[in-house]
């Protein structure tokens, strides 16, 4: 009885474990959603904003929970969907958001349209990459409500076909 006990309490332990370590990194990288080359796909085309989420501003946690706020709205054909999700401030480079270019953003955001399910909310099979970021707009710089505006165009590179078996 005392070793079921035991097993009981090792599992629950590492259950616990496993879910606040999923949770302290924000997720999991999916292993599909490695960043490809937009060369060929469909294009779906959007706007975006990043912003400082000000109610977590100074927040005194043991871990950072300070992020920013990002949204988009995308559209191909005469189909529109809104994306939304946070970025943790360390994982775009501290406070200084009217600071950032277009090509940092494109870089740090590589795997968001993946991890969003870009591609299959318009119904489009492959992987959805960044091909263009431009920011348009960037306000309220040195403040912390600075904010930036930009447009987007994401091409959704069609899955690559195995390779045909060879012919005996």
């Amino acid at each position: 009885m005392k070793r079921s006990k035991t097993f009981s309490l090792l599992l629950s332990f590492l259950l616990i474990l496993g879910l606040c370590g999923i949770a302290l990194s924000m997720g999991f990288e999916d292993p599909t959603c490695e960043p490809q080359d937009p060369t060929s796909g469909p294009y779906i085309h959007g706007t975006f904003t990043v912003a400082l989420d000000g109610l977590t501003l100074g927040m005194d946690y043991d871990i950072a929970y300070e992020h920013y706020n990002v949204h988009l709205v995308l559209h191909h054909g005469r189909t529109k969907h809104l994306f939304s999700f946070f970025a943790p401030v360390e994982q775009v480079g501290g406070y200084n958001l009217c600071t950032y270019d277009a090509a940092y953003l494109k870089t740090e955001f590589a795997r968001m349209p993946c991890s969003l399910g870009v591609g299959e909310a318009f119904g489009l099979t492959g992987f959805p990459a960044i091909s263009n970021l431009h920011i348009v707009k960037r306000d309220f710089c040195g403040t912390p409500d600075e904010m930036i505006f930009g447009l987007v165009t994401i091409r959704v590179v069609p899955p690559v076909p195995p390779p045909k078996p060879p012919k005996h």
